[in-house]
């Protein structure tokens, strides 16, 4: 059957539309993780996407001999095989060639970038379309065109569905890109072997064979990895469903990403015990407890120091619990504790009859709309009705005391004021990170007099390390640089994640 040109074109038409598409995906999900995207940086890939197919699909249109484009076809698959597996690795390349350990990228550079390495691959698939079409078109002497577009579709409709319910569960990037690279190896050497170029048909067999078998047992999924997390030992990395987790060790601490963002270590005490007691120590007996996020980093050992009857720990990626399981020994096996993988906002709207005593949020700051969901008004009053009357939640952000620059101090203004707007009671506390605790009763900056009194065992959060004055004093400092004229931070007008995007960016200059 496909000994007819015309029924191998129809193929290589379907093999363009399933491997652009799944190659999209890829490159979406490989930017965000080394670049620490949003949804500018998806964006910007998608911009460059479309123009640089474009610019392709118009270089195609001056490809008129029919010798030409039945060759440049054949040659274009072979391109479109390995180009990938070329063009992600260049992405985690980029990172470390470009740009030093800890620099962040603008908006500017990450667009420059994409469009130099999303180049080659998205202007052969665009010349391929053209020529592709219009060699279909001659050959059966009628424009085509309406239906090269449809086979071409619904190639990236199966890619679309078999990458994201199939593959994203069972294969790492590479193993993917190598699907794509024996698919459309074999869609040339059909090409070939039709038209009787039999040897170059055998020589594309031996190729697709050793090339997949050395791609497979090399894993160039960690080598990559490594350009993006310099001088650290990669422990575990895996793709998911809800992004790219990677766990690395340095010196002796366990680290954990989700999508190239940092989201917590597993020895910092200081973080552990900030996160924990400065919100638990304000409730007078906190028996039920909800942590979203870093059960992994300690801070459940923390909690369980307080005579506590339950705690829920959520958290959106499985992967990052599995993870904390194998690496760590934080995630504890306690009758008390009940794990629960989901969407922290979906738990709470459907279990909005559950009320906590203590709420601790320990998210990254809202760098993305996908983040900022969870420092909302929306948000804060679905904890609100999740709370009992008296309870506390705890959010933080990253800043120090000694100075906030004028993008800063928009996000905690906002941020505080929207908390404001559903809790009587806000207080700020600094530490490693600034600490964000809402009550709808009197709260205290009385930590390690608090501590001291419960008789709760810490090794940092304590009066040997710590002064209450001293922290009101800090405190007070911060809330004299808050600013109340400013927007609430809601889900429909993001405001803090703009201040963040604009602190980001600003950073990076």
């Amino acid at each position: 059957m496909l000994t007819k040109p015309e029924n191998t074109l129809k193929l290589s038409i379907f093999t363009i539309g399933f491997t652009t598409l799944i190659a999209q995906i890829i490159f979406l999900r490989e930017f965000i993780s080394v670049y620490n995207g949003n949804e500018l940086i998806v964006g910007t890939i998608l911009a460059n996407w479309m123009l640089t197919n474009a610019i392709g699909a118009y270089l195609g249109k001056y490809i008129k001999k029919i010798e030409i484009q039945k060759n440049l076809i054949v040659y274009a698959h072979i391109l479109l095989g390995i180009l990938p597996l070329v063009l992600v690795y260049l992405v985690y390349f980029s990172l470390e060639f470009f740009f030093v350990p800890g620099q962040m990228v603008n908006m500017v550079e990450v667009f420059i970038i994409s469009f130099v390495i999303l180049s080659p691959f998205c202007i052969i698939s665009g010349i391929l379309f053209t020529i592709i079409s219009a060699y279909y078109s001659s050959l059966i002497e009628k424009n085509v065109i309406n239906k090269v577009y449809a086979i071409e579709a619904f190639g990236a409709l199966i890619g679309g569905l078999i990458f994201n319910f199939l593959l994203i569960f069972i294969l790492k990037t590479y193993y993917s890109l190598i699907v794509l690279f024996v698919l459309n190896f074999i869609v040339a050497g059909i090409h070939f072997f039709i038209s009787e170029r039999k040897i170059a048909a055998y020589i594309t067999t031996f190729l697709t064979i050793i090339v997949s078998a050395f791609l497979i047992i090399s894993d160039f999924d960690e080598n990559a990895l490594k350009h993006q997390f310099q001088n650290q030992e990669i422990l575990h990395h895996e793709d998911t469903p809800y992004g790219k987790i990677a766990v690395t060790k340095f010196a002796d601490q366990i680290n954990f990403y989700d999508n190239g963002v940092f989201q917590f270590s597993d020895d910092n005490i200081i973080a552990s015990e900030e996160g924990v007691h400065y919100g638990m120590i304000q409730h007078p007996a906190p028996k039920n407890v909800l942590l979203i996020s870093g059960g992994a980093s300690g801070m459940i050992h923390e909690i369980l120091k307080y005579d506590i009857e339950s705690l829920d720990y959520i958290e959106q990626n499985p992967g990052l619990v599995d993870m904390g399981r194998l690496y760590t020994n934080n995630i504890v096996e306690d009758e008390r504790i009940t794990v629960i993988q989901k969407d922290p906002r979906l738990f709470l709207k459907k279990k909005s009859d559950k009320k906590y005593d203590v709420i601790l949020i320990n998210l990254p700051d809202p760098y993305s709309t996908q983040i900022n969901r969870f420092y909302t008004t929306e948000f804060f009053e679905q904890l609100r009705k999740n709370l009992d009357s008296y309870g506390i939640i705890t959010i933080s952000l990253l800043s120090k005391v000694n100075y906030i620059s004028e993008e800063a101090r928009n996000i905690h203004s906002s941020i505080f004021s929207t908390l404001k707007l559903i809790f009587q009671n806000v207080i700020i506390i600094p530490g490693e990170k600034n600490y964000f605790v809402a009550s709808n009763v009197n709260l205290s900056h009385s930590i390690t007099e608090l501590i001291d009194v419960r008789q709760i065992k810490t090794e940092y959060v304590n009066s040997n390390y710590l002064d209450d004055e001293t922290i009101k004093t800090e405190s007070n400092l911060l809330k004299v640089d808050i600013s109340t004229d400013i927007d609430i931070n809601e889900d429909f007008n993001p405001v803090v994640y703009l201040f963040a995007i604009s602190f980001n960016c600003i950073r990076a200059i």
